[in-house]
């Protein structure tokens, strides 16, 4: 029964976010070659050419649709807020991914567009040990959308 619940939960989120892209404004458009796997979530990606779009529904909710280069399938990845640079210690002018890495691997942590004064912060597992930890940053480039 709980099964049931939690799988019609996650169906209407992803109904809604699918319903807000078609009305949605987008933050911008960008590729990025990622030189590691990592996760989004609980959503593992290869290392590879990505293209990611960012989308910005009502109420100003954004979200960010990824797709390997030449896959030709696209998953959604939700914010779970907002960060500013100051508290950050970064530069919002430059697009880039912001990974945290651990001992289990890299998991995405922040996007910054370049566009916006504000980054967008991604759920990132708790690392499992205290092992060495480090931040990743890779570049994005702006694609026109012409």
């Amino acid at each position: 029964m709980k099964n049931a619940f939690t799988n019609t939960m996650i169906l209407t989120a992803a109904a809604m976010a699918l319903g807000m892209t078609a009305s949605a404004a987008s933050e911008g458009s960008f590729k990025a070659e990622v030189p590691f796997a990592f996760q989004i979530g609980s959503q593992k990606y290869a290392a590879g050419q990505y293209e990611a779009t960012v989308n910005i529904g009502t109420g100003g909710f954004r979200m960010l649709v990824i797709m390997q280069a030449g896959s030709g399938r696209s998953k959604v990845a939700m914010t779970t807020g907002i960060v500013s640079p100051e508290s950050a210690n970064s530069d919002s002018s430059t697009p880039k991914l912001v990974f945290r890495c651990g001992d289990n691997g890299c998991a995405l942590a922040q996007l910054w567009t370049g566009q916006s004064p504000i980054g967008m912060m991604f759920r990132a597992p708790r690392p499992v040990a205290a092992g060495t930890q480090r931040l990743a940053v890779v570049r994005m480039q702006t694609v026109n959308g012409d």
